[in-house]
């Protein structure tokens, strides 16, 4: 699996949040992985303040570790195990408990345009009111949607998720009359199904992604609590790569939930009730399990020193693979095309890496290039196409793998245009006329239509048409950004 960033040079990238999975905190991210494994280890504490009367509080330690595996670019999976413990003082004394939960995920995503990704996702709960205890009646299904936008070379990003959680959390519980107010304050289970909604941002800066986001699970059903009283957070943390060669993170986030209190006297409906505030410590990793390092293209390195006065290489000029046995190259290698999916010839390759030489190429007639021989480290790939926005993705390189970029560029308006058709008095198209920007120096001659179509930066110009046997004309034309003039161009007969 390739270590791309999933958004290019911006947030979000190749990170490991809770799940194991890409996420901003706890709201999922549609993006690839670090790794073809990834771990996460969690720890946390929260406290509640007074809820069953006015002198009690709550305390929650928390722990969870989780465990995916991404086998295809567009696929992963996921095993979490939670715990926690829950401490109770009031003015009956203090009594505490211990419950473990196991979830499991499956997640799929792709991208759909250069600034937007979406992902779809299936999870099943397995709550229990004992550690790790299995009761199949409570299991507990849910699905998301997902979709994060990031702007191509923004260092910001924003995701989005709503779904829906089938609660039976709820028959974990055998005989919910005989729990104690503080075993149904920490429990955490519920009897009603649930609207997931969250939004998240994060910005980053060097080796740090600065994290912010809102969850609401929206408790629904005949009987649930207020909107205002079902789980809401908010949450905001920062997430850390100490080592730039590494594929290890470490996460803090603080949360807050301000919302009201549902009522968890006895005989009331089981619902969450989440500390009041919490912090978090995570630390994630990938692994590089079952990593192949595929075969390499010809290379499209910057030429040596020896040979500095020879133009960038081509995939053409480039000599063949090595045997499969020799490939333990360190390599960046990929495809460049258009928004139907076509391959771009000639488009321009640099690298911004760990060194101060930039190596430069130009993709092959397939839209293919590699760059060789590299030193391990995070590097920006660079892509810039005549009449193509350019496009910039970082790529974490790992010695002897080889990482797979894959470009597609759109086109880009021009700043400003000049058109129009070229007719004789008699209407009749005037085809090989000349037309030509003074200012510029730029000429084009008409084609069959009498039709031209020349780009120009914003600006004021003249315009002289003239062909053989018409007498040349001079139009004055204000170019504004973006925009198009047109010129219909009556030519007379004459010198």
């Amino acid at each position: 699996m390739a270590c791309l960033a999933a958004i290019p040079s911006i947030a979000f990238a190749q990170n490991i949040g809770h799940d194991a999975l890409p996420s901003v905190i706890r709201v999922p991210v549609a993006a690839e992985t670090v790794a073809p494994v990834t771990i996460a280890i969690t720890g946390g504490y929260g406290y509640t303040e007074g809820v069953l009367e006015r002198t009690d509080s709550h305390q929650r330690f928390t722990g969870a570790l989780a465990v995916a595996a991404h086998p295809l670019p567009w696929l992963s999976a996921a095993l979490r195990l939670d715990g926690r413990v829950d401490t109770h003082q009031t003015a009956q004394g203090g009594d505490s408990g211990i419950v473990g939960d196991p979830r499991v995920f499956v997640r799929v995503h792709g991208r759909v345009a250069p600034f937007l990704r979406i992902a779809a996702q299936a999870g099943l709960w397995i709550p229990s009111d004992r550690l790790l205890g299995v009761n199949a009646s409570a299991l507990t299904p849910e699905i998301l949607a997902v979709a994060t936008i990031a702007p191509p070379r923004a260092p910001y990003a924003f995701t989005v998720m709503a779904g829906y959680r089938l609660d039976h959390s709820a028959n974990s519980v055998l005989d919910p009359a005989s729990l104690s107010p503080s075993d149904r304050l920490a429990l955490g289970v519920s009897g009603f199904s649930t609207l997931l909604l969250g939004l998240g941002g994060a910005y980053r800066r060097g080796p740090i992604e600065w994290l912010a986001e809102g969850q609401w699970d929206l408790l629904l059903g005949a009987g649930a609590p207020s909107p205002m009283a079902s789980p809401l957070h908010v949450r905001a943390g920062a997430r850390f790569r100490p080592w730039s060669e590494q594929r290890f993170f470490v996460s803090l986030a603080l949360d807050a939930s301000p919302g009201a209190r549902p009522d968890v006297s006895p005989g009331a409906a089981l619902a969450p009730v989440d500390p009041r505030i919490g912090l978090w410590v995570s630390v994630g990793v990938g692994l590089p399990l079952g990593e192949r390092v595929n075969p390499p293209l010809p290379d499209l390195h910057e030429p040596s020193e020896n040979t500095s006065s020879a133009p960038p290489s081509t995939l053409a000029d480039a000599p063949s693979a090595p045997p499969v046995a020799a490939q333990t190259v360190t390599a960046i290698r990929g495809t460049v095309v258009d928004e139907a999916g076509a391959p771009l010839a000639d488009a321009t390759i640099t690298l911004r890496g760990p060194s101060s030489s930039a190596p430069t190429g130009t993709t092959n007639a397939d839209g293919s290039f590699q760059f060789s021989a590299l030193e391990p480290g995070n590097y920006d790939v660079v892509v810039h196409a005549e009449r193509r926005h350019e496009v910039e993705q970082t790529v974490r390189v790992e010695r002897g793998h080889t990482h797979d970029v894959n470009v597609a560029m759109e086109r880009a308006l021009p700043a400003g245009q000049v058109r129009g058709i070229v007719r004789a008095f008699s209407g009749d198209a005037v085809a090989q006329a000349t037309v030509r920007i003074e200012q510029l120096g730029i000429t084009q001659t008409t084609d069959a239509n009498g039709e031209f179509q020349m780009d120009a930066i914003p600006g004021r110009y003249s315009v002289t048409i003239s062909a053989p046997g018409f007498r040349a004309q001079s139009r004055r034309v204000d170019v504004h950004q973006n925009g198009v003039v047109v010129l219909n161009i009556d030519l007379q007969q004459g010198h």
